[in-house]
């Protein structure tokens, strides 16, 4: 017995103190789970000439030896690394020694010790973002709430409508949009807002973002929107003039023709009055019962079948003229004619004439 506890005593001495083992023992100098021997990077037998982090201490009696944040001991010996396949394959570093362990472009400076998909997996070596708070498909949903949404965690656009899941979902999975009101979640019906207009087709402005759509000024994105013409930039009677406008001059967005006079909206001065009643003309059912209405209204003065400007041209074919005492006109216009002209000339001749003394 005591011949056993001597040997166990002489091996500690020589191969657990550093003091007595020299350089490079097998001991473990900073405790870091890494031997002394495995810290000897350049295998040279001098265990004081490696120096990963370049901050004067060598590895083994270094706690982080790569000078990452992340202690030697909990990095590990293992080596992840992981390939396009997020396969770990390694990179021939270990991982107490690879300032990016899994090798996936984010140091572990940065990931840290944190388990942000609750994989039990560190994000410093987490070769995917498979666990339940995980977003695989990066549509900003976790990968347990797709699930209880029946949404595939793998696909962002589920129902393909070009909408990200998490944008038709919403802030709160646990109350995900039904815009219709149809039982279909948006995220899985192909027509959002039951418009007839599949959501694909709601961009219009065609830049990928269906969420800045929105045609009427509702505050709602026109994918999400029944009615794309009832907010303040709509025009659902199509007359030019939008129901901000229209309900600003009292008029009616629903009618392209306000005063039902048989002028459309468009077709008068939205802020003309014609005949200055007070009233705007597409207000106004009758435009030439105002002071300013001219006082002879009649389109045909002579009584012919033709109007005043058919007679000008004859269009008519009737041969009518309009009476008045233009020096271009022929027929009954041209007596009449002659007729102020001789009186004219009769008035002159006896204004002038002086009886003889």
């Amino acid at each position: 017995m005591l011949r056993a506890m001597t040997t166990v005593i002489l091996f500690l001495s020589v191969f657990a103190s550093p003091a007595l083992a020299g350089p490079c023992g097998i001991g473990d100098s900073d405790l870091d789970s890494v031997l002394d021997l495995a810290e000897d990077v350049n295998l040279n037998g001098d265990c004081d000439d490696d120096d990963t982090d370049g901050d004067g201490t060598p590895n083994y009696l270094d706690v982080d030896d790569d000078g990452d944040g992340l202690l030697t001991f909990e990095e590990g010996v293992g080596d992840v690394d992981c390939d396009a396949m997020l396969v770990p394959v390694g990179d021939g570093i270990p991982n107490y020694l690879d300032l990016d362990s899994d090798g996936d472009g984010i140091l572990d400076a940065v990931e840290g010790l944190a388990d942000d998909d609750a994989d039990l997996i560190p994000n410093f070596v987490d070769c995917d973002n498979t666990g339940c708070l995980g977003d695989v498909d990066n549509d900003g949903l976790a990968n347990c709430d797709e699930l209880d949404l029946d949404t595939d965690p793998t696909n962002p656009d589920s129902d393909g409508d070009g909408v990200l899941d998490g944008d038709e979902v919403g802030p709160d999975p646990a109350m995900p949009q039904d815009s219709d009101n149809d039982g279909i979640i948006d995220a899985l019906d192909p027509d959002d807002d039951d418009d007839g207009v599949p959501t694909r087709d709601e961009d219009r402005n065609n830049n990928g973002d269906y969420t800045d759509d929105d045609s009427d000024c509702d505050g709602l994105a026109d994918y999400r929107d029944a009615n794309d013409e009832d907010g303040p930039c709509g025009d659902p009677d199509g007359d030019g003039l939008t129901n901000s406008e229209e309900q600003d001059l009292g008029m009616d967005p629903y009618s392209d023709d306000s005063d039902g006079d048989g002028l459309g909206d468009a077709d008068e001065d939205p802020t003309g009055d014609a005949d200055c009643d007070g009233l705007i003309d597409p207000l106004d059912d009758d435009d030439t019962d105002g002071p300013c209405a001219p006082t002879d209204t009649d389109t045909d003065a002579d009584t012919d079948t033709d109007t005043d400007a058919e007679d000008t041209a004859d269009t008519g074919g009737d041969g009518g003229e309009k009476i008045d005492c233009s020096c271009n006109q022929g027929g009954a216009g041209g007596t009449l004619m002659f007729i102020c002209f001789a009186t004219a000339m009769l008035i002159r001749r006896h204004s002038a004439w002086k009886p003889a003394q």
